[in-house]
Order: structure tokens, then C-alpha cells, then sequence
């Protein structure tokens, strides 16, 4: 008798220490969403979208249709351009028109070149006395021309920037178009030359920045200012004194780009473009639909928007697919327009500590809802551990969050599949069915709780513009499929039957039972499949990812894309959501020889669910769209397999639980995972149910 009331003691302890930690988590639900709360009002101050087009291509167009420059921009400025991009003009490309004229080497340290016209002089003089240490001699006493003794290599000076040309910005102006400046960086830069060519820039009437080249203007000795020598002008001093932005090349790695943009959030906007390649062989409707998703679904604010030059009539062909962009645009709530920098984003420490304690709670939710009651230097170390959780993202800098995202990108996942035995059998059920939904939303709602805390912990400006990102994605997704196998196909876990200890030792005779068995070849197959899917799926996660996409699937995407405004993920809709749906359908009426395998292809949901939310830089509101729909899609294509199923086949008798190693070390045991809760809760009642 005196057992039995401790049993029930213990029991209730554990209940109540399992509600104690859900409140907890529930705490960091209420951080996380507060978080997520400034994002979104952050994410819906900033719609403007700057179309830009290149002025060399804007010239190409005009020489082509004969007509004017200005009678070209003021018929792009109609179809809803906001600036144009202008590239500075260089020696070489002087010499090339027949402004400058080089006359001479010299030396192997100087050169001699005629510069004529009144502007180009001035403005190759005033480069070359900024930028060139040994600076210039000069004659004078010719007319016509302007004769200057350079004392600088001529290899080292022909790619010398000297500012945008004057003409070609009255024209831009006159458009009511802004400029966007495009300068590249060069070997001799000092501080003082880098101020004077952004000056220049901003003289001349440009708003922002774009770096040509392969790095930075300043990289690497000028990029960002010398904290022992803050007076010295850097490339971002300057920026921020000019109140420029600079645009930050989407799938492109420029040299310095991630060092300005880190600590200089304010300034930087993310652009997106399409390269020479990609225009050659690309098609109007697939590239209208790349640049409006760049907009809508990854908080890109400025779009350089190429030419099609092989179109006819060119103008209007062009500036019909400038319009039909704006028109993309206002269908996602976007507008044209100049575009600037995110506002200020940032998690109070107070608001990431309570997100910490639910990270924390989770963890010890899941460790004991798999190895059931803990004592001695297990629970210490599992103590540590959440504590660990807890003070990681009261850490100073982005490191301390990050690391706790990923632990609850790996810990939510994980504890929506394994807090309880979702494919216990439910025969008295008269609607198992809704049974199966009942779960299948409970399982997402779990999920969520990590979402939310992914997005309150990294509810900051720098992963809005991909300045810093999620830290470890790919492992993030291995981690919970790896347990779920682990705990629901290998039935290794604590419960009311047995302790965690007996559990492993059950599974290392089945294993040792296994590996005694002969080698079947459909085995072998479909093992080495499961690892090719598995690898294809890591690989294909993520904006760059390594595997490249058929043809036949990138026309799926654009029409869901062109319909569904954001398309769900494949592999939720189409396989993980079904899949889990059909093995809670399957466990609630007893066949659990068939949930087991399809509730683990069915994590691959809920992983997914997650990891959309993992990426940043696309807006809160696309994400919960796109998961949403993936959810509404997967139920329904899961309920249309089970009524095919039901339609086709008869139904089973229940089975016991069958482990994917076999169950040869069940015998004796028949009832065992057969119906039976693993929830820790029931498990403080193993000790009644033994005796």
C-alpha cells in the first residue's frame, strides 16, 4: 500500500514538473511573439522598391529606335523606373571616346597624355590629384589641349575612376529619375581619395552606391574606420557621413561586402540583378517572375533590371516589362519608389532571456519524454545543459542568439514528434480521422513554438538583409530526423513497461539479431535510396543550394508562384505532410507496421515547416502564407491517399509495434509499444504496473 501511494506521489510530481516546464515554454512563446511583433511593423515600413536600369543600355536603346536619350528615359520613367545607374568614366574609356589621348610612356613610373575640353580637364585633374600619390605635371600653354606629365605607371592609372559624367546626370535629372553611382575600387586608394570619390558621387546627385569589380571601394586597409584613429576617413565613415546607401549584390560574394554591411546596417540595401549570362538566355515571363519573388520574398529593395536587346519593337517591349513588374509589385503591397535601409531591429536582452528559459524548458521536455525519469549525474548534466540554453542568448553580439536559434531548431521539431506516442491506437474511436487531424495539428502547433522562438531570438536588421544568417541549417535538419528514427523506428525510448537502460539493451539485441540475418537485397536497395533522398534533400536546402533544379520543376514553381502568390515547399505539402497525416491515420486504427516508416518521412514535414522560418530575410507574413498553404495542401493530398487505400485494400487487423529492426527481441513481450502511451508522465507508473 505504502508503494502504490509513493508511486502516486512520484506520478503527480511529474505531472506537475511537466506543467511547470510547458508554462515555461509558454513564457517564451509570449517573448518570442512580442519579438515577431516589431519585426513585422518593421517589415511593413519598408515597401519601396527602386527599379533600376543601366544608363549604357538606356543609350543602346536609344541609338536602336532613333530616338532621343531624354525621349527614352522619360518612357521608362512612365513605366515606373526610379533610377538610373551610371558608371563612372575612366582614363581608358576617356582615351577610348577620344578625350584624352596618351602620348607617351615615358618611364616605367610615368606617362604623358593631351586631355581636351574644358570639363574633362578639370575633372582628370582633380581625380589624379586625389588619387594618384605622385600626382601630375601639367602644361597649359597649348589652346586646344591640356598636356600632363602623370607621375604613376600608366597600367596602374588607366582604370583610375574620374567621376560620373556631367552631361549624362543633367539628362538623368531632367527625367525626374535618381542617379545610382557605380564606382570600382583601385590599388592606390587612401583615405582622402576614397572621400573624394563618394563626395564626387554625392555632388553629382547620386543617392546610393553600387561597387563594380570583384571588391569594395576601401577593401581591405579603408573599408571601415580605425577605432585608434576614428578621424581617418574609411569607405564607411563616409557613407554614413554622406547619408548614401550602397546596394549589396544578391548570390554574389564581393570582397568586403559582408565587413561594410555587418556593421552598417543603416546604409545597406539589398539589390538584385540578372548577369549577362542569364540575360542571354532568359525568358521575359521567367524573368518577370524572378524579380518580383526577389521583391516579395526576400526583402530585396532595389531590382537592377536588365535589357532584352534581341526584342522588337525595344523600347516598348522593355518598358511594357518595366510596367508589368510595377504591376507585380502593387499585387504584393509593394511599391516603386527610392529605397532605403531597414529601421533599427533589435531583441531587448530581457525579451532573449525568457525566449532562453522556453529553449531551455523544451529541452528537458524532450530528454525525459525519451528517457523518462532522470536521476544522479544524468539529470546534473541535463540541468547544465538547460541552463547552457537559457544563458546563450544573453550573450553580447549575434553568436549567443544564433546558437540558441539553432538549439531550438533542433529541440521544437523534436519534441512535437517525440513528447508523446503519437501512433498509439485509438479502436473505440468513431471519427479517427479527425483523431489524426487532431494530432497532426497539435504536432504543427508544437513546431510553431520553435518558430516563434527562431523569430523573436533573430528579430534583428542584420538577418533582414542577410548581413548574418541562420548558423547551421542543414544540421538543424539532420538532428531531429536522426532522433525521430531513432526513438520511433528503433522503439528506443523509456516507457511505462520498461526503463531507458532496458530499452537499449532490447535494441542491442534486436540489432545483433539483425546483423545475424541474412543480407536481403531489397533491403540493401532501399537503404541506399533512403540515403540518396536523404542527401539530395540536405543539399537542396537553402537558397544556394548544390544541387541544380530540373526544368519541369521550375515551371511547377512559376505557376504556383504566378497563382499561389508564395508557393509552399515541395517536400511539405507533397510528401512530409501526407506522409505524417497518413501514419497518425494509421496509428489511431492499429496498423502501426505501416505509421512507423511514414511518420518518419513525415519529420521531413515538420522540419521543413520550420526551416522556412529560418531564413530570414524573407518577410514574416510570406512565411506563415507559405506554411500555411503547405499545411492545407498536404492534409488534403494525405486525405486523398487514404480513401484510395481504404478504397483498394481491406482493413487489418491491429498490429504491435514493429521496430525497423525486426521484433525477435519482443517475444514474451507481445503488448509491448502495443496502445501504450510513452508520455513521461505515465511513466512514474511503471513501478505499479511491474508489481
Amino acid at each position: 500500500m505504502q508503494l502504490e501511494t509513493d508511486d502516486k506521489q512520484n506520478s503527480r510530481r511529474a505531472a506537475l514538473w511537466r506543467v511547470f516546464l510547458w508554462g515555461l515554454v509558454l513564457v517564451g512563446l509570449g517573448a518570442s511573439l512580442f519579438a515577431a511583433a516589431k519585426r513585422w511593423q518593421t517589415e511593413t515600413r519598408n515597401r519601396a522598391v527602386e527599379i533600376v536600369l543601366d544608363f549604357a543600355e538606356v543609350r543602346e536603346i536609344s541609338a536602336a529606335e532613333g530616338k532621343t536619350t531624354a525621349d527614352v528615359l522619360n518612357r521608362f520613367k512612365r513605366a515606373g523606373v526610379s533610377s538610373i545607374a551610371l558608371q563612372e568614366d575612366t582614363i581608358a574609356g576617356l582615351a577610348e571616346q577620344r578625350r584624352i589621348e596618351i602620348l607617351s610612356t615615358g618611364s616605367l613610373n610615368s606617362f604623358n597624355m593631351s586631355v581636351a575640353g574644358a570639363e574633362t580637364v578639370k575633372r582628370v585633374m582633380a581625380a589624379l590629384k586625389a588619387k594618384v600619390p605622385g600626382g601630375y605635371a601639367s602644361d597649359v600653354s597649348d589652346p586646344i589641349a591640356v598636356f600632363l606629365t602623370v607621375n604613376a605607371p600608366y597600367t596602374t592609372v588607366r582604370s583610375l575612376g574620374v567621376g560620373l559624367e556631367p552631361r549624362n546626370i543633367a539628362q538623368i535629372k531632367k527625367a525626374g529619375l535618381q542617379v545610382v553611382g557605380r564606382v570600382t575600387n583601385f590599388n592606390s586608394a587612401t583615405p582622402q581619395s576614397i572621400r573624394w570619390t563618394l563626395e564626387n558621387l554625392k555632388a553629382s546627385g547620386a543617392h546610393s552606391v553600387l561597387f563594380a569589380g570583384e571588391d569594395v571601394l576601401g577593401y581591405k586597409k579603408f573599408l571601415l574606420s580605425d577605432p585608434e584613429k576614428p578621424s581617418v576617413p574609411s569607405t564607411a565613415s563616409v557613407l554614413n557621413e554622406l547619408g548614401m546607401t550602397v546596394g549589396i549584390v544578391e548570390f554574389t560574394k564581393m570582397k568586403g561586402m559582408e565587413a561594410l554591411a555587418k556593421p552598417n546596417a543603416d546604409i545597406a540595401v539589398r539589390l538584385h540583378t540578372m548577369t549577362g549570362p542569364e540575360m542571354f538566355n532568359a525568358e521575359m515571363p521567367s524573368a518577370l517572375q524572378r524579380f518580383l519573388l526577389a521583391a516579395r520574398e526576400r526583402n530585396i529593395r532595389q531590382l537592377f533590371v536588365r535589357m532584352f536587346m534581341a526584342e522588337s519593337p525595344l523600347l516598348d517591349t522593355n518598358a511594357t516589362f518595366i510596367e508589368d513588374i510595377v504591376k507585380g509589385l502593387d499585387r504584393g503591397n509593394l511599391v516603386p519608389g527610392n529605397a532605403h535601409s531597414f529601421q533599427p531591429l533589435s531583441t531587448p536582452l530581457w525579451n532573449r532571456a525568457l525566449i532562453g528559459i522556453g529553449v531551455g524548458s523544451a529541452f528537458l521536455l524532450l530528454v525525459t519524454g525519451i528517457l523518462g525519469r532522470v536521476r544522479g549525474i544524468t539529470g546534473f548534466l541535463l540541468a547544465v545543459i538547460a541552463v547552457m540554453l537559457v544563458t546563450l542568448p544573453c550573450l553580447s553580439g549575434t553568436l549567443g542568439v544564433k546558437l540558441s536559434a539553432f538549439a531550438a531548431g533542433c529541440i521544437y521539431p523534436s519534441l512535437a514528434l517525440l513528447c508523446t506516442d503519437w501512433l498509439r491506437p485509438r479502436h473505440q474511436s468513431r471519427a479517427p480521422i479527425l483523431l489524426a487531424l487532431g494530432r497532426f495539428f497539435v504536432i504543427c502547433a508544437i513546431t510553431g513554438l520553435g518558430i516563434a522562438s527562431i523569430v523573436g531570438l533573430l528579430a534583428d536588421r542584420l538577418f533582414l538583409i542577410k548581413a548574418d544568417e541562420f548558423a547551421g541549417i542543414k544540421a538543424a535538419q539532420v538532428v531531429p530526423l536522426i532522433l525521430v528514427f531513432l526513438v520511433v523506428g528503433l522503439n528506443w525510448r523509456a516507457d511505462i513497461y520498461r526503463t531507458f537502460g532496458q530499452a537499449t539493451e532490447n535494441l542491442r539485441r534486436r540489432a545483433l539479431d539483425f546483423i545475424a540475418q541474412p543480407i536481403v537485397y531489397w533491403q540493401l536497395l532501399a537503404l541506399v535510396a533512403g540515403l540518396v533522398l536523404f542527401i539530395l534533400m540536405l543539399d537542396r536546402s537553402g537558397n544556394d543550394s548544390g544541387v541544380g533544379v530540373s526544368v519541369y520543376e521550375l515551371k511547377l514553381r512559376a505557376i504556383l508562384d504566378r497563382f499561389l502568390y508564395a508557393r509552399p515547399r515541395f517536400k511539405e505539402f507533397l510528401i512530409g505532410h501526407p506522409a505524417l497525416l497518413l501514419s497518425l491515420i494509421f496509428g489511431v486504427t492499429g496498423r502501426r507496421q505501416w505509421a512507423i516508416p511514414l511518420f518518419i518521412i513525415g519529420a521531413v514535414g515538420q522540419i521543413s515547416l520550420l526551416n522556412t522560418f529560418c531564413h530570414l530575410h524573407t518577410p514574416l507574413l510570406v512565411g506563415l502564407w507559405r506554411a500555411g498553404l503547405g499545411i492545407g495542401f498536404g492534409i488534403l493530398i494525405g486525405l486523398v491517399f487514404y480513401a484510395l487505400i481504404a478504397l483498394f485494400t481491406r482493413p487489418g487487423k491491429p498490429s504491435s509495434v514493429t521496430p525497423l529492426l525486426g521484433n525477435s527481441a519482443l517475444r514474451g513481450r507481445p503488448n509491448e509499444g502495443a496502445g501504450v502511451s510513452t508520455d513521461p508522465i505515465d511513466a512514474e507508473k511503471t513501478e505499479a504496473g511491474r508489481n
